[in-house]
């Protein structure tokens, strides 16, 4: 049986989640990469966050409002709409490959979702 509360907590999260997705990824750049922590960090590992972002992103959409095609719809426009508006923040630019991330993020994000509504049920 579940808690009336779920349903509400999934909300808060999947919400809280996407603000601190939107932070994440318009906030200004380093003006210095060099020598910011970030560049200490192998080649890659922001790609790999992007994947981590959303795929994250898109548990908890799914958590939140079942599978069904507008989680995905969400979830791409946030990806999309993030690339896109990061043109006009200094030190940030559009990048094909962080999309391409955000899409793979998005993709195993559905995945882990399906299979957790599964066992739950």
């Amino acid at each position: 049986m579940r808690q009336p509360n779920v349903p509400r907590f999934r909300l808060i999260a999947a919400v809280s989640w996407t603000l601190f997705v939107l932070v994440a990824t318009l906030t200004p750049g380093d003006p210095s990469p060099g020598d910011g922590w970030f560049a200490a960090l192998p080649d890659g590992t922001d790609k790999i966050v992007h994947v981590v972002l959303f795929a994250i992103e898109t548990v908890l959409v799914t958590r939140w409002l079942g599978f069904r095609s507008i989680v995905l719809v969400i979830v791409a426009s946030l990806a999309i709409g993030t690339e896109i508006a990061q043109v006009w923040i200094p030190y940030r630019g559009f990048e094909i490959g962080d999309l391409l991330a955000d899409g793979l993020g998005c993709a195993l994000g559905v995945v882990i979702g399906r299979v957790s509504m599964t066992r739950e049920e």
